[in-house]
């Protein structure tokens, strides 16, 4: 009955960030949420913006990346999420054209969640205008359609032609029955770089997208996306810091020259933000392989006052872990949730030890200022949950004893 809960609970045991409710988890980040939802009011009116957030392991990054996805997509944008593997050769960040295809094949929006159908919508949608404006219901609704398609489409016509001949070309083959065309017609706008040059043939264009060309197409999408109807694109990149496993220098270089292309807006784009979120070893002055060395890029985001002051509208946010009210407040939703998804009631016997816990984790985080870090305290307070379900016979007594044996677990 009671799955969301259970799916919840699910991803904080295996140290994830759950996909959905993710407002309902979000403890400590006002702040940070304040400032992305400015950001978006930004993009709203056209801005293109870079922000960055630097977080060690397990402080929640992702949650906050989930946040901003879920506010996005609320407020009718549409948003891609990319997490960069940690094989870098799989998505080079040095080859904007295959980061430009990741971004299109990861599209999500109110009305679908792929490109395909937040175009279907979009079609669909013209469709009812073109019958609203049908004075005679035996005519046909095709001229219509076609020139609505192409008052919608002439900004984006103006930076990429080849974008709306394969749009149009979609509408043709699903119009004539044509699955294949219209199959070939998303492949190309995804970016497949394998198509056969027949099947571009049947869609109107001769080449794929290059390099060269990859960041004009990004301009385009953003336009497409605007003129149906969406505020923006948000481009959200989770573990950024594998972009330091790419081999050589001269690939690193290329990474950091589209971030710092992207955050000098040097493509005129619009309506678009990209975050990047990644471990302060990205970040860290004089790290050979992170941001610091590349002077470009790293001159434009660091720090420059060194302020032991934060500052949330630097390019880059600091993520820090929880203080005790937060970790209070994160032990209640985790009981709560644990209560729906596995019907029992365990507030009787944590909540008598609920501040010795937090006293343990407080005396534990002493030397980084009693502030600890989200995932080790939630995954060991699910993992105690799920224990003194299954054993009823644990007494209050055993269950700080529990929290201390998974820390010195975990620590081995």
């Amino acid at each position: 009955m009671y799955e969301e809960e259970r799916d919840i609970i699910d991803a904080l045991r295996e140290g994830k960030a759950p996909e959905q409710s993710t407002g309902y988890m979000l403890i400590g980040r006002k702040e940070e949420m304040d400032e992305f939802k400015r950001l978006l009011k930004d993009v709203k009116r056209g801005k293109a913006v870079t922000k960055f957030i630097n977080a060690q392991f397990g402080m929640g990054k992702s949650l906050l990346l989930r946040r901003v996805e879920e506010i996005a997509i609320e407020n009718n944008f549409v948003v891609s999420y990319i997490d960069l593997p940690k094989r870098a050769a799989d998505l080079p960040f040095n080859k904007f054209e295959i980061v430009y295809t990741k971004i299109v094949q990861g599209l999500r929006s109110k009305s679908g969640r792929s490109f395909k159908e937040i175009i279907d919508a979009w079609l669909l949608n013209l469709k009812n205008r073109a019958r609203d404006e049908l004075d005679n219901p035996l005519r046909s609704e095709d001229p219509i359609i076609i020139k609505l398609m192409n008052e919608s489409l002439e900004p984006v016509r103006e930076h990429s032609n080849a974008f709306t001949v394969v749009l149009e070309s979609y509408y043709l083959g699903l119009k004539t029955g044509n699955d294949e065309k219209a199959n070939s017609a998303i492949a190309w706008l995804e970016g497949d770089p394998n198509m056969p040059a027949n099947k571009r043939k049947e869609i109107g264009v001769k080449g794929t997208i290059t390099k060269e060309e990859s960041f004009n197409f990004l301009k385009a999408l953003t336009i497409f996306i605007k003129s149906i109807g969406y505020l923006g694109l948000v481009v959200l990149i989770d573990e950024a810091e594998n972009i330091m496993n790419l081999t050589t220098g001269n690939l690193r270089e290329g990474a950091y020259g589209n971030i710092k292309a992207l955050y000098d807006n040097e493509h005129g784009l619009e309506n678009i933000i990209f975050i990047f979120a990644g471990t302060p070893q990205l970040f860290q002055e004089g790290e050979r392989k992170g941001i610091g060395s590349y002077d470009a890029l790293y001159e434009r985001i660091k720090d420059v006052l060194h302020s032991p002051y934060k500052n949330i509208r630097e390019p880059v946010i600091e993520l820090e872990g929880l203080k005790r009210d937060e970790l209070r407040e994160v032990s209640k939703k985790i009981i709560e949730m644990h209560t729906l998804a596995y019907d029992w009631d365990p507030r009787s016997r944590m909540n008598p030890v609920l501040e010795d816990i937090l006293n343990y984790y407080e005396e534990r985080a002493g030397l980084s200022g009693g502030k600890v870090i989200p995932r080790d305290f939630i995954r060991a307070f699910v993992d105690v949950l799920d224990t003194i379900e299954q054993h009823p016979d644990i007494t209050e007594e055993n269950i700080l004893g529990l929290f201390e044996e998974k820390e010195s677990e975990w620590e081995l």
